[in-house]
């Protein structure tokens, strides 16, 4: 319908812009694989960083279950009384040890998508208080004063207990081991809005300000 001339030209701007696509589109795709790679990269350090932590807090119980115990088997302790003291610590240790494998048991099983959880009519107070009873003897033994505030009338709701109870232990847990020298520790359970408010607050170093956001994210 035209000169030969100015088809020729319309097929070449057709293919050029053709090839142009093509080219950003594997310029893009060569982009995706970069960042993907560096993602991947970058929770495969978490990772390790986790393991290493983990590993960190495993040394501690392990090393004084293994010191008690041998004491025990070469005889060091022979008195009844220092007996039952390193069968404690021994007891004590493990339970720790049991906590720190439940707790990464119970992350990966959330993380997988296949935890099951069991809800059924929760009294919040009540979850609270034998949370802090199971962290007393860590926060005796770091000698923390804590303040409890429970609102009256709190109604019951929808939870599974044992999980909840694990969540404010955890946030117990970080906030005496990271008090930063100031001993106190405050739990308050509020009531407003048709939700409950647990909240756990210390007086320690807290999170930096840039760091808040990625709370949520695995291995950070």
């Amino acid at each position: 319908d035209g000169s030969l001339e100015e088809f020729v030209g319309n097929t070449r701007r057709r293919n050029l812009l053709l090839s142009f696509g093509i080219l950003g589109l594997l310029g893009g795709s060569i982009g995706l694989i970069f960042l993907s790679a560096r993602r991947a990269q970058m929770l495969a350090q978490r990772q390790l960083d986790f393991v290493s932590a983990v590993s960190h807090e495993f040394r501690t119980p392990i090393a004084v279950i293994y010191s008690a115990a041998e004491n025990l088997a070469d005889g060091v302790a022979r008195e009844e009384s220092q007996v039952s003291r390193y069968g404690n610590l021994i007891k004590g240790e493990g339970k720790k040890l049991s906590g720190m494998v439940e707790q990464i048991l119970e992350f990966a099983g959330a993380r997988s998508g296949q935890k099951k959880y069991d809800f059924r009519e929760t009294d919040v107070k009540s979850v609270v208080e034998e949370s802090l009873q199971d962290c007393e003897p860590l926060i005796a033994e770091k000698g923390f004063a804590v303040e409890t505030d429970f609102a009256g009338n709190l109604p019951l709701i929808q939870a599974d207990a044992n999980q909840l109870s694990h969540a404010v232990q955890n946030l117990v847990i970080n906030a005496v081991k990271y008090g930063n020298g100031d001993n106190r520790l405050k739990i308050a359970v509020k009531n407003g809005g048709g939700k409950i408010k647990i909240s756990v607050e210390d007086k320690g170093i807290g999170i930096a300000k840039k760091d808040l956001q990625q709370i949520f994210t695995p291995f950070y």
